[in-house]
Protein backbone atom coordinates (compact mmCIF):
# COMPACT_ATOMS: atom_id res chain seq x y z
CA UNK A 1 0.00 0.00 0.00
CA UNK A 2 1.30 3.50 -0.88
CA UNK A 3 2.12 5.65 1.92
CA UNK A 4 3.55 9.09 2.51
CA UNK A 5 5.65 9.89 5.45
CA UNK A 6 6.53 13.79 5.43
CA UNK A 7 9.37 15.33 7.19
CA UNK A 8 6.50 18.24 8.23
CA UNK A 9 3.37 16.84 7.93
CA UNK A 10 4.13 13.22 9.53
CA UNK A 11 2.28 10.37 7.88
CA UNK A 12 0.24 11.24 5.54
CA UNK A 13 -2.77 8.65 4.51
CA UNK A 14 -3.32 8.40 0.79
CA UNK A 15 -7.21 8.97 1.29
CA UNK A 16 -5.32 12.98 1.73
CA UNK A 17 -2.70 12.86 -1.29
CA UNK A 18 -4.16 10.76 -4.18
CA UNK A 19 -7.34 13.04 -4.49
CA UNK A 20 -4.60 15.87 -4.24
CA UNK A 21 -2.66 13.68 -6.91
CA UNK A 22 -5.67 13.52 -8.99
CA UNK A 23 -6.71 16.68 -9.19
CA UNK A 24 -2.92 18.24 -10.19
CA UNK A 25 -2.79 15.60 -13.12
CA UNK A 26 0.29 14.26 -11.16
CA UNK A 27 -1.49 11.00 -10.51
CA UNK A 28 -0.45 9.21 -14.04
CA UNK A 29 3.46 9.73 -12.64
CA UNK A 30 2.36 8.61 -9.35
CA UNK A 31 0.65 5.49 -10.85
CA UNK A 32 3.32 4.69 -12.62
CA UNK A 33 5.89 4.57 -10.40
CA UNK A 34 3.76 2.40 -7.78
CA UNK A 35 3.46 0.33 -11.05
CA UNK A 36 6.85 0.72 -11.47
CA UNK A 37 8.06 -0.45 -7.71
CA UNK A 38 5.74 -3.19 -7.16
CA UNK A 39 7.01 -5.26 -10.38
CA UNK A 40 10.22 -4.50 -9.05
CA UNK A 41 9.74 -5.59 -5.87
CA UNK A 42 7.94 -8.50 -7.18
CA UNK A 43 11.20 -9.69 -9.30
CA UNK A 44 13.25 -9.71 -5.85
CA UNK A 45 10.37 -11.80 -4.30
CA UNK A 46 10.27 -14.33 -7.22
CA UNK A 47 14.17 -14.53 -7.44
CA UNK A 48 13.62 -16.03 -4.29
CA UNK A 49 11.49 -18.58 -4.66
CA UNK A 50 8.21 -17.09 -3.74
CA UNK A 51 5.37 -18.00 -5.93
CA UNK A 52 3.01 -14.31 -4.91
CA UNK A 53 0.60 -12.05 -6.97
CA UNK A 54 0.62 -8.32 -6.71
CA UNK A 55 -2.16 -6.05 -6.94
CA UNK A 56 -1.69 -2.65 -7.90
CA UNK A 57 -4.86 -0.15 -7.87
CA UNK A 58 -5.08 2.19 -11.26
CA UNK A 59 -6.20 5.66 -11.47
CA UNK A 60 -8.83 6.95 -14.56
CA UNK A 61 -6.28 9.12 -15.10
CA UNK A 62 -3.50 5.57 -16.25
CA UNK A 63 -6.99 4.51 -18.32
CA UNK A 64 -7.13 7.20 -19.84
CA UNK A 65 -3.94 7.61 -21.21
CA UNK A 66 -3.56 6.13 -25.10
CA UNK A 67 -0.11 4.72 -24.50
CA UNK A 68 -1.19 2.84 -20.94
CA UNK A 69 -1.21 -0.25 -22.14
CA UNK A 70 2.10 0.04 -23.75
CA UNK A 71 3.85 1.72 -20.81
CA UNK A 72 2.43 -1.27 -18.57
CA UNK A 73 4.14 -3.89 -20.98
CA UNK A 74 7.69 -2.01 -21.02
CA UNK A 75 7.10 -2.07 -17.28
CA UNK A 76 6.64 -5.97 -17.31
CA UNK A 77 9.51 -6.21 -19.89
CA UNK A 78 12.01 -4.17 -18.05
CA UNK A 79 11.36 -6.26 -14.51
CA UNK A 80 10.94 -9.44 -15.71
CA UNK A 81 8.08 -10.21 -14.15
CA UNK A 82 5.85 -13.17 -15.37
CA UNK A 83 1.85 -11.27 -16.59
CA UNK A 84 0.46 -13.59 -14.79
CA UNK A 85 2.29 -12.55 -11.25
CA UNK A 86 0.05 -9.12 -11.76
CA UNK A 87 -3.28 -7.94 -10.41
CA UNK A 88 -4.19 -4.86 -11.84
CA UNK A 89 -7.75 -3.05 -10.00
CA UNK A 90 -10.03 -0.73 -11.41
CA UNK A 91 -12.91 0.57 -9.39
CA UNK A 92 -16.48 0.34 -10.39
CA UNK A 93 -17.26 3.72 -11.39
CA UNK A 94 -13.69 3.69 -13.33
CA UNK A 95 -15.30 0.85 -15.14
CA UNK A 96 -18.73 2.78 -15.73
CA UNK A 97 -16.57 5.96 -16.54
CA UNK A 98 -16.32 4.83 -20.29
CA UNK A 99 -16.94 1.09 -20.92
CA UNK A 100 -16.17 0.98 -24.34
CA UNK A 101 -12.67 2.25 -23.40
CA UNK A 102 -12.24 0.28 -20.41
CA UNK A 103 -13.20 -3.23 -22.07
CA UNK A 104 -10.24 -2.11 -25.12
CA UNK A 105 -7.47 -1.65 -22.40
CA UNK A 106 -8.56 -4.57 -19.92
CA UNK A 107 -9.08 -6.87 -22.65
CA UNK A 108 -5.39 -6.00 -23.96
CA UNK A 109 -4.59 -6.87 -20.57
CA UNK A 110 -6.28 -9.83 -19.73
CA UNK A 111 -4.80 -11.22 -23.42
CA UNK A 112 -1.26 -10.47 -21.99
CA UNK A 113 -2.64 -13.06 -19.14
CA UNK A 114 -2.66 -10.03 -16.56
CA UNK A 115 -5.42 -10.81 -13.61
CA UNK A 116 -8.36 -7.80 -13.46
CA UNK A 117 -9.65 -7.02 -10.64
CA UNK A 118 -13.18 -5.05 -9.53
CA UNK A 119 -12.39 -2.70 -6.83
CA UNK A 120 -15.20 -1.14 -4.22
CA UNK A 121 -17.62 -3.59 -6.24
CA UNK A 122 -21.00 -2.58 -5.08
CA UNK A 123 -20.29 1.44 -4.19
CA UNK A 124 -20.86 2.46 -7.70
CA UNK A 125 -23.53 3.24 -9.90
CA UNK A 126 -23.11 0.39 -12.81
CA UNK A 127 -25.44 -2.45 -14.24
CA UNK A 128 -24.48 -5.90 -13.87
CA UNK A 129 -24.35 -6.42 -17.05
CA UNK A 130 -20.44 -5.14 -17.73
CA UNK A 131 -19.41 -8.51 -15.71
CA UNK A 132 -20.36 -10.10 -18.57
CA UNK A 133 -18.50 -7.90 -20.65
CA UNK A 134 -15.02 -6.93 -19.24
CA UNK A 135 -12.63 -10.14 -18.35
CA UNK A 136 -12.69 -9.46 -14.67
CA UNK A 137 -11.11 -12.09 -12.74
CA UNK A 138 -11.67 -10.57 -8.97
CA UNK A 139 -14.97 -8.56 -7.17
CA UNK A 140 -13.51 -6.98 -4.09
CA UNK A 141 -16.57 -6.84 -2.23
CA UNK A 142 -16.21 -3.12 -0.59
CA UNK A 143 -15.38 -2.57 3.06
CA UNK A 144 -18.94 -0.54 4.14
CA UNK A 145 -20.63 -4.24 3.25
CA UNK A 146 -18.27 -6.10 5.56
CA UNK A 147 -18.39 -3.65 8.41
CA UNK A 148 -21.72 -4.43 8.70
CA UNK A 149 -21.98 -8.29 8.29
CA UNK A 150 -23.63 -9.69 11.62
CA UNK A 151 -25.12 -6.68 12.58
CA UNK A 152 -27.21 -6.12 9.26
CA UNK A 153 -29.65 -8.69 7.61
CA UNK A 154 -28.93 -6.34 4.35
CA UNK A 155 -25.35 -6.45 4.57
CA UNK A 156 -24.87 -9.80 4.68
CA UNK A 157 -27.39 -10.80 2.16
CA UNK A 158 -25.88 -8.93 -0.36
CA UNK A 159 -22.58 -9.75 0.25
CA UNK A 160 -24.31 -13.79 0.16
CA UNK A 161 -25.26 -12.43 -3.47
CA UNK A 162 -22.10 -11.09 -4.91
CA UNK A 163 -20.51 -14.36 -3.63
CA UNK A 164 -23.18 -15.85 -6.33
CA UNK A 165 -22.26 -13.29 -8.82
CA UNK A 166 -19.15 -14.25 -8.83
CA UNK A 167 -19.49 -18.04 -9.14
CA UNK A 168 -22.07 -17.22 -12.21
CA UNK A 169 -19.19 -15.29 -14.05
CA UNK A 170 -16.57 -17.07 -12.63
CA UNK A 171 -14.98 -14.53 -10.48
CA UNK A 172 -13.10 -15.16 -7.59
CA UNK A 173 -14.66 -12.56 -4.40
CA UNK A 174 -12.61 -11.01 -1.97
CA UNK A 175 -13.85 -9.23 0.93
CA UNK A 176 -11.98 -6.13 1.96
CA UNK A 177 -11.67 -5.15 5.50
CA UNK A 178 -12.37 -8.01 7.48
CA UNK A 179 -10.76 -7.42 11.18
CA UNK A 180 -13.05 -9.75 13.26
CA UNK A 181 -13.41 -13.50 13.57
CA UNK A 182 -17.39 -13.47 13.32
Amino acid sequence: LLRWKCQTLGSVSPGEFIPVAEANGFITELGEFVLRSAASQLKKWIDKGYRIRVNVNLSIGQLNQPDFPEKVRQIISETEVPYNSLMLEVTESMAMNDINRMREVLNDFYQLGINIALDDFGTGYASLSYLTKLPIDLLKIDKSFIDEIGADKKSSDFVSAVISIGHITECSVLSEGVETND
